[in-house]
Parts: C-alpha cells; sequence; structure tokens
C-alpha cells in the first residue's frame, strides 16, 4: 500500500513477497515517482516468525534506506542465538554500503560512514563471540575509521591488538584517536571529557608507556 502525505492510501498491489522488488517498480511506474522508504507492518495475533518475515521482504529493496532494516533484522537475529543468519544479513548490509557513489572528494557520505561503522561494529561483535580475533580485530579498526573520536571504539580495537601480541599495531590504533572537534581541549582532556570509555583509553595508553619503558 502507497500512503499520500496525509496518510491516505493512493495505490496498492498484492503479491507473493518474492516478487516485491516487482512491486515495487510497478507502483513507481504507475505513479511516476520512486518510493526511498518502505515499511511493514502486521496485524495484532500474527505469529512472531511470521511477522519477522516482514523484515526479510523489506529488506530487499535496494539503496541506502535498507541499511537500517539490515541492521535492525541482524541486531533481532543476535538476540534469537542465530550469529550465521545475522552474519549473513551484514553481509548484505556492507554490499549495500559499499555500492552507494562516493563524493567528489573520493570519501563516502557522512550517513554512509556512520552505516558501515555500525555494520563493521556488529561484525567485530561476532567475532569476538565466535572466538575469531583477527577477524575481530580487522572489523574493530574498520568501526574505529569510521567514527574516529569515539574513545570505547579505539579501546577495544587497541585491546583486541595487544590480546593477539601487536603492541605496535595497537600503538598505531591509539595515535589513530582524534578529539569530537577538531582542537577540543588538552590532551588528556579530551579523553575526560568521553567518561569511562575516555578512562579506560586514557588506562590503556599508560599500561602500553609503561610497558614500552620497560622493554
Amino acid at each position: 500500500t502507497v500512503l499520500g502525505e496525509a496518510g491516505e492510501p493512493i495505490a496498492g498491489e498484492w503479491q507473493s513477497a518474492e516478487v516485491m522488488g516487482g512491486m515495487k517498480a510497478r507502483l513507481e511506474r504507475h505513479l511516476g515517482c520512486g518510493f526511498p522508504r518502505a515499511a511493514s507492518g502486521y496485524p495484532p495475533g500474527v505469529p512472531q516468525a511470521e511477522s519477522r518475515a516482514t523484515a526479510h521482504v523489506v529488506v530487499t529493496l535496494p539503496g541506502m534506506e535498507s541499511l537500517p532494516i539490515h541492521l535492525l533484522q541482524a541486531d533481532l537475529l543476535i538476540q534469537l542465538d542465530r550469529p550465521q543468519a545475522a552474519l549473513a544479513v551484514l553481509e548484505r548490509a556492507l554490499r549495500v554500503a559499499q555500492a552507494v557513489p562516493v563524493g567528489a572528494g573520493g570519501e563516502e557520505p557522512a550517513a554512509v560512514r556512520r552505516m558501515l561503522g555500525e555494520i563493521h561494529d556488529r561484525f567485530t561483535r561476532l567475532m569476538i563471540q565466535a572466538g575469531d580475533l583477527p577477524a575481530a580485530l580487522h572489523h574493530a579498526e574498520r568501526s574505529l575509521g569510521c567514527t574516529p573520536s569515539s574513545a570505547a571504539l579505539c579501546y577495544r580495537a587497541a585491546d583486541l591488538a595487544l590480546g593477539q601480541q601487536q603492541p605496535e599495531r595497537a600503538a598505531r590504533i591509539v595515535q589513530s584517536w582524534q578529539p569530537p572537534q577538531p582542537g577540543e581541549g588538552e590532551f588528556p582532556m579530551s579523553l575526560f571529557a568521553q567518561g569511562r570509555e575516555g578512562l579506560a583509553l586514557l588506562a590503556l595508553q599508560v599500561e602500553m608507556a609503561l610497558s614500552g619503558d620497560e622493554s
């Protein structure tokens, strides 16, 4: 069902979920406009398994607008203890995000970069859960690269590197941390401003410095 600006139904189609993309294309041709957003719904009393299936249908819609739904679906699958299915959704989300055209300067738009960070963050957590620490470190660095001002992400990536006996890599990760705003306070005050996560990163920096002096 297509709704107008006031929420009134203006067009609709019914067909099996496997051809959701075709329904969308026909409605767009019929109305002469595109649909960048979609949502799914179900009436009260529908079994949970069937209601979750609506997310699978909407997530097949292409483009950047489907990424939040991918992430929501991955989170749900993680909660249901289905890590392999969650990984498959995240792989699909990663392909969608990487297919978005970059800007004139060769960088991803801020919204895409934020979504990439979210995707790699979930990959990191799943890889840690699976015990695949090299893959976890890879995704942790990618997540930090999308949000270099996050003390929590920096700490996690550096800690993973140290846990795999890679102190030089950990040092590079720590050095890559950036204050949320350029020139925002002097070190270490800029870390104090990030609360517990900032203090944890600062403690890790001190620990690494002391280990370097001992060696």
